[in-house]
């Protein structure tokens, strides 16, 4: 198991007239190999949670364990806080805001230099992790602040990939992106699944949760209201009150319940819900 949650809550402001509860008694477990989309409408508490994943943010009651030991522990001292960080990696919403340097290779390798690793190896470094995220070797001595906003996306996550996590959570990542930036930065979130890492992404978008992920996490006012995988999530009807679900699978939903019979969670497209019909008529004939 790579992250544990176990009863957490969080109050901003604690013990003010503006205290504010974003989480309520949250518990779930975020298994190694995952690829986990946290979803909830805007201010259900997805952000918060997430920041408290490498111990951003301690809960202000409970506790989250990363490899069995507690966040509190594990950010008593600056150096287990630096293990940790490296361990889970957090990557922000609009990360490139965060961008800083005068080139590229300076900005990716700037983690890896923080955190100890001599200059010259720091930039082979920072160059391999350049050319993973899918930019060439041009864009080393580039400044950040050239790029488009899906390159600028990539510097930031390249930055983060260099220190090595084993956990990559994402807050929202697609956010504002062009339609080719989103498809090529979701293949690079794969792949990196596809390689070992555990992913944990925050989103909006419904057709991400059905295409990528094995697990999901429902945020409802602060609380989890559903934590299970993609199959059960669009097919239970208390979810489908809160969220937007994909159009051909709302679709879906409402020919079964016309009494067609088909299976809801294979028609993940047009095509896909024709061979359902298809097949039901089949049958029935």
């Amino acid at each position: 198991m790579a992250i544990e949650v176990k009863h957490v809550s969080f109050t901003y402001s604690p013990k003010t007239p503006n205290a504010y509860e974003a989480l309520k008694d949250v518990s779930t477990c975020i298994n190694d190999g995952d690829y986990l989309t946290i979803v909830g409408q805007t201010g259900s508490g997805k952000s918060t949670l997430v920041q408290m994943l490498n111990g951003l943010t301690m809960p202000t009651s409970g506790a989250i364990f990363v490899d069995e030991q507690d966040t509190k522990i594990w950010c008593k001292k600056t150096k287990t806080t630096r293990l940790l960080r490296k361990k889970v990696g957090l990557v922000f919403q609009f990360p490139e805001y965060q961008l800083f340097e005068e080139t590229i290779l300076k900005d990716v390798a700037f983690g890896l230099i923080n955190y100890g690793m001599k200059k010259e190896q720091a930039y082979e470094k920072a160059k391999e992790y350049i050319l993973k995220v899918g930019l060439n070797e041009s864009y080393f001595t580039k400044s950040p602040f050239e790029l488009s906003g899906g390159e600028k996306r990539k510097v930031a996550i390249a930055g983060i990939l260099a220190l090595e996590p084993e956990i990559l959570i994402l807050d929202e990542p697609t956010a504002g992106l062009d339609p080719k930036s989103k498809e090529d930065l979701l293949n690079l979130i794969t792949q990196l699944h596809d390689e070992g890492k555990t992913i944990a992404l925050v989103t909006h978008n419904m057709s991400i949760v059905r295409k990528y992920a094995n697990h999901v996490i429902l945020i409802e006012k602060g609380k989890a209201f559903f934590d299970g995988t993609p199959d059960e999530f669009f097919v239970n009807d208390e979810v489908c009150k809160i969220i937007e679900v994909p159009e051909v699978i709302e679709f879906a939903r409402k020919l079964k319940v016309k009494g067609i019979d088909i299976d809801v969670n294979k028609a993940t497209s047009v095509d896909s819900l024709v061979e359902q019909i298809k097949l039901w008529r089949a049958k029935d004939e």
